[in-house]
C-alpha cells in the first residue's frame, strides 16, 4: 500500500519523491517548529510531515534506498486500522492544486 500511495502522489501531484512513508528523512528545526504533528497512530507520521512540507512549498530531496522483502517475522501493519489516516494524509497532499 506504501509504495502504491507513494508513486500515485508522485505521479500525480509531482511531490519529488517516490517512497512517502519512508520515515528515514530530515527536516529543518524552524520547519517542525511550523507544524503541528496530528499523527498518532504509527505510520502515517513519516507521509504526514513530508506532504505538509510539500504543501507549504517546502523543498524535498530523495536519496533513493533499497528495501528488501521480509524474509522472518510478520508485519505489524493493519491495515483497516491504519487506512483512514493513510487516506487523510494523501488527500490532503493534493491542497496544493486548491
Amino acid at each position: 500500500m506504501s509504495c502504491l500511495a507513494g508513486l500515485s502522489l508522485h505521479y500525480l501531484t509531482k511531490i519529488p519523491t517516490h517512497d512517502i512513508s519512508n520515515s528515514f528523512k530530515m527536516y529543518k528545526k524552524d520547519f517542525l517548529n511550523q507544524i503541528t504533528i496530528e499523527s498518532d497512530g504509527g505510520f502515517e507520521i513519516g507521509m504526514e510531515i513530508c506532504v505538509k512540507a510539500f504543501v507549504m512549498g517546502r523543498k524535498i530531496g530523495e536519496i533513493p534506498s533499497i528495501w528488501r522483502d521480509r524474509t522472518k517475522g510478520r508485519s505489524k501493519f493493519k491495515i483497516l486500522k491504519w487506512l483512514p489516516n493513510y487516506l487523510k494524509w494523501y488527500f490532503y497532499a493534493f491542497r496544493k492544486f486548491l
